[in-house]
């Protein structure tokens, strides 16, 4: 094991996981000091909603039909309940259990 390459991939590590965590929580800090109109809220809230759609749709399109169950479900109990959690745990649920029985 080279000693200097050890130290320099762990000063690496060390670096982004500061700038990271840094990033995380001087933005908090700042978004805590602002304050925020009702377009930007509604800009900030379309926003987290696009990204996980756009996170969500290609594993739906190109996943199993586990993972289509899953999505189907999830979007209905979300829809019908308006509760995330409770969503998420169904989905969770129904992929594990079509796995299960597949």
């Amino acid at each position: 094991m080279n000693t200097p390459a050890v130290w320099s991939s762990l000063a690496a590590i060390s670096i982004m996981v500061v700038i990271g965590y840094g990033s995380r929580v001087l933005g908090l800090i700042v978004m805590a000091r602002l304050t925020l109109g009702p377009n930007v809220r509604l800009f900030i809230d379309a926003m987290s909603s696009s990204v996980l759609i756009a996170i969500l749709t290609p594993m739906i399109v190109h996943g199993d039909h586990a993972t289509r169950v899953a999505a189907l479900a999830a979007g209905l109990v979300a829809v019908a309940l308006k509760s995330p959690l409770v969503s998420i745990a169904v989905g969770i649920v129904c992929a594990a259990l079509w796995r299960w029985l597949f």
